[in-house]
């Protein structure tokens, strides 16, 4: 028996975790959908007399999932149930492996079968609360669907890593540090990088060309590094920090 991966030892620790965390699966995607079900009466009034399914199959993944994945390894957090669960007999990666496909790939999947189930009833109490409001329909392969599954997929890490280092609050102690890390960047950013900026927009129009186009090289590299390392070092860094908490 490989001690890195075995796959019968994975799917009954995968099993297990299914079984743990299903309960909390099913409350979030019922309050949810059912805010966004209810708010439905209310949404036409505030949204210009518009129903977007788009947009509110965005925030519901974002909030469930990242509320999800503040949760993993909630065992971690007590003394008793931290032992409990380092000593399984289960591989560091397959206690991360199971988790991830839970809360990133299970997650995206059941909510978006779930949203798929909800929004023909969404559509009814729409057109029940006003005669006049317009729906902009729901397509689950669309553009931005697809392009909102992306993004969870890459930002879903950083809840991992929070709830692998960070104890009891993760999801707002998470938030915070994000926030505190996007004013550090920016700030940086001012005291490096304002006056070269600032002295550019000065130049003359050769200048100011050569400006965008290292300003487009800059942005393509940042992106490159979002959609393709930043997830795998979240991963990397998750790994980690849970294989430290074995030692």
């Amino acid at each position: 028996m490989n001690k890195y991966f075995d796959f019968s030892r994975f799917w009954l620790l995968l099993k297990t975790e299914m079984l743990k965390g299903r309960r909390a699966i099913l409350m979030t995607l019922t309050i949810i959908l059912g805010i966004m079900t209810v708010g439905t009466f209310t949404e036409p009034v505030m949204d210009d007399n518009k129903i977007i399914h788009a947009e509110n199959f965005a925030y519901g993944l974002f909030i469930g999932g990242f509320i999800l994945s503040s949760l993993a390894f909630s065992s971690l957090s007590s003394s008793l149930k931290s032992y409990q669960y380092l000593t399984l007999p289960a591989s560091t990666f397959e206690k991360f492996l199971s988790m991830w496909l839970l809360t990133c790939i299970g997650w995206m999947v059941v909510y978006t079968l779930a949203y798929s189930i909800c929004a023909p009833l969404i559509n009814l109490i729409g057109q029940l609360a006003s005669n006049s409001v317009v729906i902009v329909p729901y397509h689950p392969l669309g553009g931005f669907i697809v392009t909102t599954l992306k993004f969870y997929f890459v930002l879903q890490g950083v809840f991992l890593v929070g709830a692998v280092h960070l104890k009891g609050y993760v999801l707002p102690k998470t938030l915070f540090v994000l926030v505190l890390y996007g004013v550090l960047c920016m700030l940086i950013f001012y005291l490096f990088l304002g006056d070269m900026v600032n002295s550019e927009v000065e130049q003359t129009l050769n200048d100011i060309d050569f400006s965008i186009t290292t300003l487009h090289i800059l942005w393509s590299v940042l992106e490159w590094v979002f959609w393709w390392l930043f997830a795998p070092l979240c991963w990397i860094i998750t790994f980690l920090g849970l294989k430290e908490k074995e030692v």
